[in-house]
């Protein structure tokens, strides 16, 4: 016996089944969450940290609002190695958490993906009350 397979777009109609299987994997906390809707708004957020008129360091991310929820990713945190352990690195993260939030976010995501040779930033966002997640972001060049 042979199954169908159909790969298709999804649809309005699809909401109640996608939907299921969302809070199936990820077990959210917020109400239903629309993936089947087209209405998605991206606002790039990018902050940056000055010393004595110099920049030391940036974060940068974007706020992204799907019809049912908004959520914040950052994606790059980079502080200047001569400048780290100042606390510029949880400044700038705190102020991108409030304008994240004043944009709507109710839950951010951060991309941590350092190479070999960068320390793992893992532990730092862990003392700012960010937890990991278990599903970990895996990337691949088009």
């Amino acid at each position: 016996m042979t199954n169908f397979m159909n790969i298709r777009k999804v649809e309005d109609k699809d909401f109640a089944e996608v939907n299921g299987l969302y809070k199936k994997l990820y077990s959210p906390s917020e109400n239903d969450v629309n993936l089947v809707s087209k209405d998605l708004k991206t606002t790039m957020l990018s902050l940056l940290v000055e010393e004595d008129g110099r920049v030391v360091g940036f974060v940068s991310g974007t706020v992204i609002q799907y019809s049912t929820k908004t959520e914040a990713q950052i994606w790059d945190l980079i502080v200047d190695e001569e400048h780290r352990h100042k606390g510029y690195g949880s400044k700038m993260v705190s102020e991108f958490e409030e304008e994240a939030k004043k944009l709507g976010a109710t839950f951010i995501v951060v991309w941590v993906d350092p190479d070999p040779d960068e320390e793992n930033p893992t532990p730092f966002y862990e003392k700012s009350g960010y937890k990991q997640n278990k599903h970990p972001v895996l990337t691949k060049e088009l």
